[in-house]
């Protein structure tokens, strides 16, 4: 990418090149380049996820949220609530997110016993 611009004096073209790094994609598990990482300093985020059940996840928000562009979403995933109500209560005390909100993404269905309707509809 190039950009050109012309100075006043001599009228001739300085020619600025801006270079863009791209970076290879970090596999999980793997540490990232300290190049990768000075870069995501540098330029921040546009949304992020948080899967580190091991890991403690407030320690985790606290150290990279900063790095989130504004209004950006995120979304930190952790096996256990009580982490996550610990991370909520700590976003929200240091006013450092608003609306949070905690939701469990299992989705069960209950199943009706044919036995428990059918004697249902006998009594009636």
């Amino acid at each position: 990418m190039e950009a050109t611009t012309v100075s006043s004096e001599d009228e001739k073209p300085d020619t600025v090149t801006v270079v863009a790094k791209v970076h290879k994609a970090v596999q999980p598990g793997e540490k990232a380049p300290e190049d990768a990482i000075k870069s995501w300093k540098e330029n921040g985020f546009s949304s992020l996820i948080i899967a580190a059940p091991d890991a403690d996840a407030w320690n985790i928000v606290k150290e990279v949220l900063p790095f989130l562009s504004f209004s950006a979403p995120f979304v930190i995933y952790h096996q256990y609530l009580q982490p996550l109500a610990t991370c909520m209560h700590n976003l929200q005390v240091e006013k450092m997110a608003i609306g949070l909100q905690i939701t469990e993404p299992w989705l069960r269905e209950y199943q009706v016993l044919f036995v428990n309707l059918y004697l249902y509809y006998i009594i009636k």
